[in-house]
């Protein structure tokens, strides 16, 4: 973590920015990370006002790939203002990870309220049900290598239990694989388990167990497309999301 740390405070000063937030993504937020798992860090940075007055914007986006099994990705605040507009799971993932490296307390807080207030539950809903439906073709459609399968399975699942949350407590889900596979029936849950564990240990499934975990999905999926047309789908009140750019700003 210090080595992450300290790589945050030198991208500050290279960019000429201030990082207000910066979370583990993917696996190591999941819960689902191998030995062999890179840090993927997402984070987000804003800059003088002087820089959004110029004629050419500077970029948006700061990435840094494959850096010592380190990948950073930085989103500018008003990018990220304006993704939120939009429901974005991506950022509501990132809010809301379980690993967390930097953050202003005040302004993620207030960001985080509003993302409960203002987040539409159709749109995650349309992006995790279809994250399920695409990852579980893939699998049906193509010979893939056994890595590459049980991550796929993996995310199929994980995305299948976001959807099912969201469904039944008409409220966001959680982050963690492990916390979505507790709230789910107890005859349910082992089916869900062993997916987690084949993920962190790379093991290999048995087809059989694959197929009827694609049989259930499936199913479920089915089912789920004819409810998620019917949730809530909220317009964001911008006004708060321009407040929190101006306070940083100082306007």
């Amino acid at each position: 973590m210090i080595s992450i740390v300290n790589r945050l405070t030198e991208i500050e000063e290279i960019h000429d920015v201030s990082i207000i937030y910066a979370g583990e993504s993917g696996s190591r937020a999941y819960g689902s990370e191998t030995s062999y798992s890179d840090h993927d860090v997402k984070f987000i940075y804003y800059r003088s006002l002087k820089n959004y007055l110029r004629l050419t914007p500077k970029s948006d986006v700061i990435e840094e790939l494959s850096h010592n099994s380190l990948e950073l990705h930085g989103w500018d605040l008003k990018k990220a203002l304006d993704l939120f507009r939009k429901s974005n799971p991506t950022l509501y993932e990132m809010l809301h990870s379980p690993i967390v490296y930097r953050e202003n307390n005040d302004i993620i807080e207030e960001l985080r309220g509003l993302v409960i207030e203002w987040f539409s539950l159709k749109r995650m809903s349309f992006h995790y049900l279809n994250m399920a439906s695409t990852n579980t073709k893939k699998i049906l459609e193509n010979k893939l290598h056994d890595t590459v399968l049980i991550k796929t399975l993996f995310q199929a699942a994980r995305a299948y239990l976001a959807v099912s949350f969201i469904v039944k407590e008409k409220q966001l889900p959680p982050i963690k694989m492990a916390d979505l596979i507790r709230l789910q029936p107890i005859d349910k849950q082992t089916f869900f388990q062993e997916i987690l564990d084949a993920k962190r240990n790379n093991k290999f499934l048995a087809s059989a167990s694959i197929e009827s975990l694609l049989i259930y999905i499936q199913t479920e999926l089915e089912e789920l497309r004819h409810i998620v047309k019917d949730l809530p789908d909220q317009k964001v009140d911008e006004e708060p999301l321009n407040q929190i750019l101006w306070k940083l700003l100082g306007v």
